[in-house]
């Protein structure tokens, strides 16, 4: 193999690297991919399920997510539950919609204390 050889060997691995990791990046981006990210299109939605599974009182029972495909490849969060459990086995689903303060808060303690106090008033509002 001549050294011209090896050069375009070796340029053409790196920018097939840089290409695929490029790619990795945008499918994590854009939400083709979940891998807990806290970015992109998921990132809100990762962040609430984050902040609950931190948490000592509550634990994630369930959850659910609603994306709007637009051009059928690009999408929006438009909302997402979680639904969680207090130590007593009690529920209670917290709802987070596109354009409240809570959706796209990325300060962790306040996200817990927001998700404790609506689960503590639905906890109390049912046993009324």
């Amino acid at each position: 193999m001549s050294p011209e050889t090896k050069k375009r060997l070796i340029r053409f691995s790196i920018a097939s690297l840089i290409f695929i990791g490029l790619a990795y990046f945008v499918q994590i981006y854009l939400g083709y991919m979940n891998v807990g990210q806290s970015f992109g299109v998921l990132g809100p939605y990762n962040r609430g399920l984050a902040a609950v599974e931190e948490m000592d009182d509550f634990t994630v029972a369930s959850s659910r997510l609603r994306r709007t495909f637009h051009y059928k490849i690009f999408s929006t969060l438009e909302n997402y539950a979680i639904r969680v459990e207090d130590l007593d086995g009690k529920s209670a689903t917290i709802t987070f919609d596109k354009g409240a303060p809570e959706f796209e808060e990325t300060n962790r303690e306040r996200l817990q204390d927001f998700i404790r106090n609506e689960a503590i008033a639905q906890i109390a509002a049912e046993l009324r």
